[in-house]
């Protein structure tokens, strides 16, 4: 094998090498922001539930539990739709990545 092949090769391997490893971190960094989201939503249920227990009803908006529950939201990288169909009705939470 000649020189000139061996070089070429040596770069194949190294250029797949560094596609599977950016393929590799695009996907772990996928799934740490999802299990992030998960546990945004978790979170936020959780401090909903707490806050109906004490006060007998689901809160009106996010703020009150921010507020009066101690709950903290990256609002930089997500956004958080807390929506409330009744005082006693779990509220339905969904939790978006800013781009």
């Amino acid at each position: 094998m000649t020189m000139v092949k061996r070089k070429i090769i040596i770069s194949l391997i190294i250029l797949t090498a560094a596609i599977m490893g950016i393929y590799t971190y695009n996907s772990v960094e996928k799934a740490n922001v999802q299990q992030q989201m998960k546990a945004i939503e978790g979170a936020v249920a959780q401090s909903a539930i707490q806050c109906c227990s004490i006060e007998g009803s689901y809160p009106q908006d996010i703020e009150y539990l921010e507020k009066h529950y101690g709950l903290i939201i990256d609002s930089e990288e997500y956004i958080v739709v807390y929506e409330l169909l009744a005082s006693n009705i779990l509220p339905d939470v969904t939790v978006l990545k800013k781009q």
